[in-house]
């Protein structure tokens, strides 16, 4: 039996915590547990622009339970946030699917209303059930009685997204040996799959690092390796750390009234990058079109004069983008998309926006998808039924790191 994947949360920059967090660890890898349970627990200091964003999102796909150390650190880490907003979305879409996964938040020194007052409130802690006190070792052992009935997913998100990967991916051993040995990192669990699959997972794992550049470097030199499999694979690799929250974009873009998305980011870049983390999440491949108006809205009060402008601005794109010259032709290719099940995706700059003006958006254009990008506050927006609100909300470096680390990779990888 597969041994069960446990991912540990905390705050790097807690030392308070982290009696608890080895006692737990201690516990899970003791010999009586070590074939029962795999630990995935970071043991450095991350650091933005490390490529640990894509470490952390592969195990946060790929974990089958957690444990989270709440201290007073975690309290003000945005980075436990977001691990436990996109820990509380799988375990909702477990529960949906009429199965369960278990979340065991350890309460250090903080009590719940501290919790529920901090970033960590809007990830409901609460409602889960927790461990506290002030013995290590009574902790873990308490831990270790709680995941006692957890056993191994049987299928997980990530995996749709290393398999296409694995698919251009090139056979001979010799190439995938040399990648593996640039790539110089094992993952901390058992796995019976193929080697190409164990490397796709490796990539995933590391993402936009010089690892894998030089891994995929290795690649390149197989004559069988074509440049089309490469660009599938930098998308692939640039998209990973937008976390797993791509596979909710997915549903809601090919939904038959898709509502407007909006993040807290600035550039169109981001939005892609969010589109092609979605495009590989099922069997079937997300396609797409993407529409980049130069539109900026700033409307702080409802201006029908003002809502028309963009509207205009809007139409403009799309006629240039799907190749349309009258409403007509926009409106038949339109359908044409929607029927051939591709989405239109028209991103928009958009640091405050009236409702009105997004419902008026939806209503001129049916069947598009309206990406908006509200920079890094993006307060004004309020969450309707015409907008869904991204989240978790990205941290204050990721854009700009994660933009970037693209543009040093990709200039590596195709550095001769």
């Amino acid at each position: 039996m597969s041994r069960v994947r446990v991912f540990i949360s905390h705050s790097a920059r807690d030392g308070e915590a982290q009696t608890v967090r080895m006692a737990v660890r201690d516990a899970l890898t003791s010999a009586a547990n070590q074939d029962r349970y795999a630990v995935l627990m970071d043991d450095y200091s991350l650091e933005p622009g490390s490529g640990w964003r894509s470490r952390i999102n592969l195990w946060l796909a790929f974990c089958d339970a957690a444990v989270v150390i709440v201290s007073k650190k975690a309290l003000e880490s945005t980075y436990v946030a977001f691990e436990l907003s996109v820990l509380g979305y799988r375990r909702w879409r477990a529960q949906r699917e009429g199965s369960d996964f278990r979340i065991i938040p350890v309460l250090v020194d903080v009590t719940m209303p501290e919790v529920e007052k901090s970033l960590l409130g809007p990830t409901q802690l609460s409602e889960w059930m927790s461990a506290a006190g002030s013995d290590p070792a009574g902790i873990a052992d308490r831990i270790v009685n709680a995941l006692a009935q957890v056993v191994p997913v049987t299928a997980r998100p990530i995996e749709n997204t290393a398999r296409v990967l694995d698919a251009h991916l090139p056979e001979t051993d010799f190439y995938l040996a040399q990648s593996a040995a640039a790539l110089g990192v094992e993952l901390p669990w058992d796995t019976a799959e193929s080697k190409r699959f164990c490397l796709a997972l490796q990539l995933l794992g590391c993402g936009m690092s010089l690892e894998t550049v030089k891994a995929l470097r290795q690649l390149r030199d197989d004559p069988t390796f074509q440049a089309r499999h490469l660009e599938t694979i930098v998308d692939l690799l640039s998209s990973a750390w937008v976390g797993l929250k791509a596979d909710e974009i997915r549903e809601l873009v090919s939904s038959d009234d898709p509502p407007a998305l909006a993040l807290n980011a600035a550039f169109p870049d981001t939005a892609k990058m969010y589109m092609s983390a979605a495009r590989y999440r099922f069997d079937k491949v997300l396609k797409y079109q993407l529409a980049e108006p130069n539109t900026v809205i700033e409307e702080l009060q409802d201006d029908a004069e003002y809502r028309q402008r963009i509207v205009g601005e809007v139409r403009r794109e799309l006629y240039r983008t799907l190749e349309a010259s009258t409403e007509a032709e926009l409106q038949t290719a339109l359908d044409d998309y929607a029927e051939m099940e591709e989405a239109v995706v028209v991103t928009i700059s958009a640091r405050s926006i009236h409702p009105a003006t997004v419902a008026a958006l939806r209503e001129t254009f049916r069947h598009v998808t309206f990406f908006l990008l509200t920079g890094a506050k993006g307060e004004h927006l309020p969450e309707t039924s015409e907008i869904h609100v991204i989240r978790p909300q990205l941290a204050p470096s990721d854009e700009e790191t994660c933009r970037k680390q693209y543009d040093d990779f990709c200039r590596r990888i195709h550095r001769r």
